[in-house]
């Protein structure tokens, strides 16, 4: 009973919204987004860690039939007073319509919104990210997931074991209704077309949108040829070579993380030292970065 919701631009769904629409009009007066009392009205009013993930998600799907619609935010006293926004409603996404190829529905055409001058949303996010402690949080995490979860190989593995699943019902389904699902694996390719496109065209979106440095291409691999365990700021990664685009506007942390039967000696190049952790300032670098890390082999006590 105390579940307040409100779906698409300003349609109550349950409860009131009225706390939200006053935050809106509340925005609308403040010219400086920079100031202690506005990270205060957001912190207090909005889940800033979910909001950040909710327009990531979003805008990487390329999910076309949102914003006016398929948005939905909610809010509880009894839990807290912070709005929070769910996912929801991704048919229209992922390629699966000329609407949401890989490089349609730019971060631009989110928060610009000039098609429909009306909608809150983004007018609510665009003010957030004018504050530059919000800004950065958000060009950080966006970095983080499109170079992990949102990176081509995590997505397109997900997308083959799903299809797995479904490719295990398409007979039975055919023997009932023979037209159906014709072209379901044209759609599963398009899609992990998509995943190996989208989260590289989302960066340098936002280098354009930011006018920020750019980006620099980083690989780091072994001498030895293994999986090794890599820790770049808060994400760790474990592949035979970790590979990402990372923004040249921010010191970029990463540690080297041993595994069995390896013992870390150094870095190649040999400027990089011998220290398990570097911080790198990518702007100093050149926009390829290859990175080597030294090991020598010990043995291991069996268990």
């Amino acid at each position: 009973e105390s579940i307040n919701i409100i779906k698409n631009n300003a349609e109550l769904n349950d409860g009131s919204g009225e706390a939200y629409f006053n935050l809106i009009d509340s925005l609308k007066n403040i010219a400086n987004c920079d100031t202690e009392e506005f990270k205060n009205l957001i912190d207090t009013n909005i889940d800033i860690d979910n909001i950040i993930d909710y327009v990531i998600l979003e805008t990487y799907t390329s999910n076309y039939d949102w914003i006016g619609h398929n948005l939905k935010v909610w809010q509880s006293d009894e839990y807290d007073t912070k709005w929070r926004f769910v996912v929801y409603d991704l048919d229209w996404t992922f390629n699966l319509d000329w609407t949401c190829r890989p490089k349609n529905f730019s971060f631009n055409r989110f928060l610009d919104s000039t098609y429909n001058p009306n909608i809150k949303f983004p007018f609510l996010f665009g003010k957030i990210i004018s504050n530059k402690e919000f800004l950065t949080k958000y060009q950080l995490r966006s970095q983080e997931l499109l170079n992990t979860t949102l990176s081509p190989k995590p997505v397109q593995q997900l997308l083959d074991s799903m299809a797995y699943f479904v490719s295990l019902g398409i007979d039975r389904q055919r023997a009932k209704y023979p037209e159906c699902a014709k072209d379901w694996a044209t759609s599963v390719d398009r899609m992990r077309q998509f995943a190996a496109l989208r989260s590289r065209y989302l960066l340098e979106d936002y280098v354009e949108r930011f006018n920020m440095l750019g980006l620099t291409a980083l690989n780091i691999s072994s001498n030895l040829q293994d999986n090794i365990s890599v820790k770049i700021n808060n994400s760790v990664m474990t592949d035979t070579t970790i590979s990402g685009h990372y923004f040249k506007d921010f010191e970029q942390r990463i540690e080297i993380l041993p595994r069995k039967g390896q013992k870390f000696l150094r870095w190649s190049p040999d400027s990089l030292g011998d220290n398990p952790v570097l911080v790198l300032r990518l702007d100093t670098l050149q926009d390829n970065l290859n990175i080597t890390a030294i090991f020598e082999r010990e043995e291991v006590e069996p268990e």
